[in-house]
């Protein structure tokens, strides 16, 4: 038996084969993890989303529900008094957690201090009148930012239904 009939691979054979497979997945090992990238930067970007428009919304709800803006509030703190006289208060935590607290009706100290949201950079409110507790109509602006940076900002305005 002569060892040239022996069926099988030349060395050329096995390394090309060995470089064409190499470079299949290769490519799709590029679009796999661009694939995980993509995902993982927009699932960032949806959690801000989420945080921003949770803080919106639980804002307007309370304002809207509201009897009176406070004369304590200014471009960085809301205080509203709610149907019970209790003094409701949000502010941006140094930790970029939306608070919530409450001082009950007659009470010296606000408790609670409640993250709402998180993630947020700024939060700022404007308000229609001059004095601030003649206001009806409250802006409210939020902006969160995700991992990479990128700004989301929302902003609402919502009246009082005042009906004393």
């Amino acid at each position: 038996m002569d060892w040239r009939d022996t069926r099988g691979f030349t060395l050329v054979e096995v390394i090309l084969t060995s470089v064409i497979i190499g470079l299949l997945l290769g490519g799709v090992y590029t679009l796999l993890s661009g694939g995980m990238r993509s995902w993982q930067v927009s699932e960032g970007r949806i959690d801000v989303q989420q945080n921003v428009r949770i803080a919106v919304s639980r804002i307007v709800r309370e304002i809207r529900e509201a009897r009176q803006v406070h004369e304590d509030s200014d471009a960085a703190n809301l205080f509203l008094v709610d149907r019970e006289g209790r003094i409701i208060w949000y502010y941006l935590h140094s930790s970029g957690d939306l608070r919530r607290a409450v001082k009950e009706y007659g009470g010296l100290n606000f408790g609670g201090h409640n993250p709402v949201a998180s993630n947020l950079k700024e939060v700022s409110f404007s308000y229609n009148r001059t004095p601030i507790e003649e206001s009806t109509l409250v802006t409210v602006r939020v902006t969160g930012v995700d991992s990479r940076g990128k700004e989301f900002t929302l902003y609402t305005q919502a009246r009082l239904r005042v009906s004393d």
